[in-house]
């Protein structure tokens, strides 16, 4: 049901100068002074600051006496053209007054009125200001009924005000969708008239049929959801003319990730003139996820174009551990993981089990640069694992692949990068992910929403399963040269995230990037 709320209307006086217009005859008067300000203002719309300029017609019983023109602010000062008077302290005169978007009204416009359209593209705040409409309809008012001669000019919104106000369900939190930045993208406002008739003097306005055009309102206020509270808010504001919407004629479509989602109205809605409408927006269902070859994957805008995957490889769940790997295995040491099983010839995660060595770490068969850590002496050019033993492209295939250490150094690179990404980490308790008790880094891109998760799963060594809930190690495709019977991981625990040289037989978890 859409929420209806009434302006108030408030009268502000501000700083002004004399401005100028001789009366007809012997040059007698009394000076005017003019007052701008603007009736129920609100944050969206012009506000009585914005203003900067206004058209201004006066007249009275005689006709000879008079004003149309332009009157603008410099500084803190108001000026005409011309000086303009009250022609005697009990005369009154008739004031109209009106602003749309910077349109240079005529006199014959005044007086007869005006075709206008709102524009299409709200989406900035200047957009918005240049659709909203200030009308003082014709009044009379004398010099002894106002304070020292200055004459209000209080200009009331002639349109009406829309705040599309779009809540995004738990399902959209449960997936890790919108914690930090609003991930509502593409939102347009489908069926309404743009175009209007403007009388001046009396204010009014009637909407033009066959107008209508695909409106962008403005992103406005973001509310992210919380572990307790998961749905978020997102308010999106536009001006529209005032007018009446039968129903399912009026909608709003928007994407999140790559999800279309469509409202339209179910019952009739009515538009009036001067009021602000809170018009709610549902968003129940979370996107489907972007994915390659059958597995998500999360587009962070990094400079390389890569994209990681949402979850590691033998998980089906952001949050969830997966499988733990020897580099360079394809396949995990154990065959079940509780109890575990182990696979042939395996005793566990340690050398006399490792695949590259002949039981030890100066052993090494593979992937070996300095001659003590090789066996006999062995060494060979390998540095990155070669296709075949890169278990993240064995187990998803495709150009699913291990990230190599300078992959990992560009993800560690926006944590430094604050305008742009928030790196928070979830204890499981008070910060939570999507609602789990697993802790780990969340990676949010603020101007998209784009997050990724990196659970903290410990890793697999001889004693078994060591560090999950505090710290995780992911492995990259890329041998630790200095020391090769190492390779390089990305290491992080609550505080800190860094590339890490590790020992090869440990079993760490895999996260998958693809080009």
């Amino acid at each position: 049901m859409m929420k209806r709320i009434i302006i108030p209307i408030l009268a502000t006086l501000t700083l002004l100068a004399g401005c100028a217009k001789e009366p007809a005859g012997s040059g007698e008067g009394i000076p005017m002074r003019v007052a701008p300000a603007l009736a129920g203002e609100t944050k969206a719309s012009m506000q009585t600051a914005d203003l900067q300029e206004f058209y201004l017609q006066l007249s009275c019983a005689d006709a000879a006496y008079g004003y149309f023109g332009k009157v603008s602010k410099s500084g803190t000062a108001w000026s005409a053209a011309k000086q303009l008077f009250w022609k005697d302290e009990t005369t009154p005169v008739s004031a109209c007054a009106a602003y749309f978007g910077g349109h240079a009204f005529t006199a014959a416009e005044f007086s007869g009125g005006i075709d206008l359209a709102v524009p299409a593209d709200q989406s900035t705040q200047a957009g918005l200001n240049s659709a909203d409409l200030l009308t003082l309809k014709a009044a009379n008012i004398k010099y002894e009924d106002t304070e020292g001669g200055v004459l209000p000019v209080e200009l009331s919104h002639g349109l009406a005000k829309v705040n599309f106000v779009i809540t995004l369900g738990d399902a959209l939190y449960d997936a890790g969708i919108g914690f930090i930045a609003n991930p509502v993208t593409a939102l347009t406002v489908k069926g309404a008239n743009t175009g209007f008739n403007f009388k001046p003097q009396s204010g009014a306005v009637t909407v033009t049929a066959a107008t209508q055009a695909d409106i962008t309102p403005l992103a406005g206020t973001y509310t992210p959801g919380t572990a307790t509270a998961k749905a978020a808010t997102a308010v999106y504001e536009a001006i529209l003319v005032p007018q009446s919407f039968a129903a399912g004629k009026l909608s709003v479509r928007f994407s999140i990730g790559t999800g279309s989602y469509t409202w339209t109205n179910a019952a009739a809605i009515t538009l009036a003139a001067g009021n602000t409408y809170n018009l709610p927006i549902s968003a129940t269902t979370a996107p489907p996820v972007d994915s390659y070859n059958g597995h998500g994957y999360v587009d962070l805008g990094l400079p390389s174009g890569l994209k990681w995957a949402t979850c590691n490889v033998g998980a089906t769940a952001p949050e969830e551990y997966g499988d733990y790997f020897a580099w360079g295995d394809t396949v995990p040491c154990y065959s079940s993981q509780d109890p575990l099983t182990w696979r042939e010839n395996k005793t566990g995660y340690n050398w006399a089990s490792y695949t590259w060595c002949n039981g030890s770490y100066t052993t090494l068969t593979k992937y070996c640069s300095k001659s003590e850590y090789g066996k006999d002496g062995f060494t060979d050019a390998k540095t990155t694992l070669d296709p075949e033993d890169d278990a993240a492209g064995y187990q998803w295939g495709g150009s699913w692949r291990m990230p190599a250490k300078a992959d990992i150094d560009e993800l560690i690179a926006t944590r430094n990068n604050t305008d742009d990404y928030t790196w928070t980490w979830c204890d499981g308790s008070t910060t939570k992910y999507a609602g789990t008790d697993v802790a780990g880094w969340r990676i949010v891109r603020n101007s998209t929403g784009a997050t990724l998760f990196l659970p903290a799963a410990g890793y697999r060594g001889a004693a078994g399963l060591s560090g999950a809930g505090s710290f995780g190690r992911f492995w990259s495709s890329s041998l630790d040269t200095g020391s090769p019977h190492g390779a390089w991981d990305i290491y992080f625990y609550s505080s800190g995230v860094s590339a890490y040289g590790n020992y090869r037989y440990l079993g760490l978890s895999v996260r998958p990037v693809t080009e």
